[in-house]
């Protein structure tokens, strides 16, 4: 019955959000950070299934330990109910083969679940996110190359877990009609947990404090290579699969530099002055649903058919007249820049003019290495005292700081800054603006 009583508090408390525990024994593996296996279903009309297992987070990545904030636990709810559960056929065949004997008209089991008040546990997500934006899944471990390979299976972290704030029990009460007698009373069978029979009338399960009884989970899409992303939109689908992550999605595997990424760009520059200013306009657009992006990166790749969003066709309609592949190489990598980015980056992203980008790419260009933009009667001066939207997008999209020497970056994940330089660059370069903001 603990497994019917988790899913009767999931139903309750967010079952968009929570899972419920499958088991006691498996509830004891279940806590933050710790790994749970999602199957996809073969068929539309069937949930997924989610399987905990025996290990953690820690357990399969390279390199040092992780360093993961938590954030403080609290109360949630608190939890009380009774329900009456008619026996199935399977059930009554447990029965049957328990009492040796025919069971008729069997009545129902009385479920009294009385929890009390249930704390939650969370991990910090962004906190989790920088720890894993540069580091790798250790690909030898034996539940990772189990997983990899299969593209119905996803690896999933324990971002938060519900659990019991004090003893808790789970009552159940077998009523059943036996040969037109009385109802007597006997022992639920096939259960898990700690408890006594009690003359084989009530089966009793008492809870410790802590028992997981609900969790929640962020998924990770993983490349052949080991590089990860967390998913952080629920609604987001990992797995070991490299068109949802390749190390191209990772810029701190590659550099930089103003000229590497020129290289890549390159193609872009195949396109007229019109086309090109519009394919800006249209990214950021893009920009506010990640999912276009996704469309629009297999798009590319011509897998979408008939299905392509306005708004990628929109963009996809720039590439009209450009010359061989080199265009849309150079645009694919640029949607996984893109793609790479949180969602608040993103939603940052796609709030930006494209008049904002090219000062972005100077200021960004000479501070994502974390050394500070001082201030000089120029540029620098003109852009702050002008307080525009570029400005709004260092202060609040990235966490950039004015002081009495000048813009500082924020001290932060220097990976996010890359690749927000490097998305920034690549969208100014398409811009093509008439004015030169070069910092002295």
């Amino acid at each position: 019955m603990f497994a019917r009583v988790a899913h009767q508090l999931v139903k309750s408390i967010g079952p968009d959000i929570y899972f419920p525990s499958p088991s006691i024994g498996s509830a004891t593996n279940i806590a933050p950070l710790s790994l749970v296996v999602r199957k996809s279903s073969k068929w539309w009309l069937v949930e997924d299934s989610h399987y905990p297992t025996n290990f953690s987070l820690q357990d399969v990545l390279e390199g040092s330990p992780l360093s993961v904030d938590m954030e403080e636990e609290k109360d949630l709810v608190s939890f009380n109910a009774s329900s009456t559960i008619k026996i199935t056929a399977s059930l009554s065949a447990q029965l049957k083969s328990f009492f040796e004997s025919e069971l008729k008209d069997v009545d129902n089991i009385g479920l009294e679940a009385k929890l009390g008040d249930l704390h939650i546990s969370q991990v910090n997500e962004q906190s989790l996110i920088d720890q894993l934006r540069t580091r790798k899944l250790n690909m030898n471990h034996e539940l990772v190359k189990e997983l990899a390979g299969k593209d119905r299976r996803a690896l999933c972290i324990v971002t938060a877990v519900v659990k019991t704030a004090a003893p808790a029990s789970i009552n159940s009460t077998l009523n059943i009609d036996v040969s037109g007698d009385e109802d007597v009373k006997l022992p639920a069978v096939g259960e898990e947990g700690k408890g006594e029979v009690t003359k084989g009338r009530t089966r009793a399960l008492i809870l410790p404090v802590g028992t997981v009884l609900a969790y929640e989970i962020v998924e990770l899409a993983v490349s052949s290579q080991g590089a990860m992303r967390v998913m952080v939109a629920r609604s987001g689908k990992g797995g070991f699969n490299s068109e949802l992550l390749d190390e191209s999605d990772s810029v701190a595997s590659t550099s930089v530099s103003t000229e590497s990424l020129a290289n890549k760009l390159e193609g872009l520059s195949l396109l007229n002055e019109a086309s090109r200013k519009a394919l800006v306009v249209h990214l950021l657009e893009l920009c506010a649903d990640p999912l276009l992006l996704k469309q629009l990166s297999k798009a590319l790749k011509g897998a979408a058919g008939d299905s392509v969003d306005s708004a990628v066709e929109r963009v996809l309609a720039c590439l009209n007249g450009a010359k061989g592949d080199e265009t849309a190489n150079s645009l694919q990598f640029l949607c996984k820049l893109l793609r790479s980015l949180p969602l608040d980056q993103i939603d940052a992203l796609s709030k930006l003019e494209p008049t904002d980008l090219p000062i972005l790419s100077a200021v960004l260009e000479r501070t994502y290495t974390g050394s500070c933009l001082a201030y000089t009667r120029g540029k620098t001066q003109q852009f702050v005292t002008d307080k525009g939207s570029a400005l709004d997008f260092l202060i609040a999209g990235l966490g950039y700081t004015l002081g009495e020497e000048g813009i500082t970056p924020p001290d932060y994940s220097v990976h996010l800054l890359q690749t927000v330089f490097a998305v920034i660059f690549a969208l100014s370069t398409c811009y093509d603006s008439d004015n030169d903001f070069v910092f002295e």
